[in-house]
């Protein structure tokens, strides 16, 4: 009897183990497109044990877009007052986008900074990935 219940456990983990990994993988797919770099390239599903899984983000960039940068981020802070972000190694902060160096008055698409702001929060990793909807997916897998 003992044997034949050890047959069943280890079918239903196997069961469940791929159910929640298929779960997990169709919300990664569901991630909003037109970013200018998919994000469900840079994501992928780590095993922690038979009924958990943890989503790993591969580019920091995007911890930097989900928590915000400068002022607006208790994580990502710049090193100027208040979290500004400033230059370190050069006298100013250099990026290139034609819309921002238009408005700011710049011949070309070089802008150039003493400071930046920052980015405030998107939280796109809450907004997709939440625990209680794992957790529904797990119950319904249960059952």
């Amino acid at each position: 009897m003992t044997e034949m219940h050890d047959v069943l456990i280890k079918e239903f983990s196997e069961i469940l183990e791929r159910a929640l990994e298929v779960t997990v993988n169709n919300i990664i797919n569901e991630l909003p497109k037109g970013h200018s770099s998919s994000i469900a390239n840079d994501l992928f599903v780590e095993k922690i044990s038979d009924t958990e899984f943890d989503i790993v983000i591969t580019n920091p960039v995007w911890d930097y877009l989900d928590k915000g940068t400068g002022i607006y981020s208790e994580v990502h802070r710049g090193k100027g007052p208040g979290g500004m972000i400033i230059p370190v190694n050069s006298e100013a902060l250099h990026f290139k986008n034609i819309e921002i160096a238009l408005a700011l008055g710049f011949p070309d698409e070089n802008v150039f900074l003493k400071s930046v702001k920052g980015i405030r929060p998107r939280y796109f990793f809450d907004r997709y990935f939440l625990t209680s909807r794992f957790a529904e997916t797990f119950q319904n897998v249960q059952e």
